[in-house]
């Protein structure tokens, strides 16, 4: 395995267990909850965050403080492709191989 890949490999894992446990938060509205699951947990290359952890290793930063910062990134993200997806925009039914939240949920 090439180092670019097992970089991407081991900060995607950590990037998708962040993001796993922010959406288990009890403090989010099941609704809510439901929808960021659906929507945030469904893939994706994640490449803006990869981008980020990419350039703080560059910089020789702390890659645990960028994980949040990274999640926050990819969160970002996420509602951006909502948003887009709704009626009033592309009105598309599918994002990513899945009904889009506004559809499903």
């Amino acid at each position: 395995m090439t180092d670019i890949r097992m970089f991407m490999d081991t900060y995607k894992a950590k990037l998708e267990e962040r993001l796993f446990v922010v959406v288990q938060n009890e403090a989010i509205e099941p609704k809510l909850k439901e929808a960021m699951h659906y929507s945030l947990l469904a893939g994706g290359k994640r490449i803006r965050p990869l981008l980020l952890f990419a350039t703080i290793d560059a910089l020789r930063g702390d890659k645990n403080l960028g994980l949040h910062a990274a999640s926050a990134v990819e969160m970002i993200h996420t509602y951006s492709l909502i948003h887009d997806d709704l009626p009033a925009m592309d009105d598309d039914d599918y994002r990513r191989g899945q009904l889009t939240s506004h559809k499903k949920i």
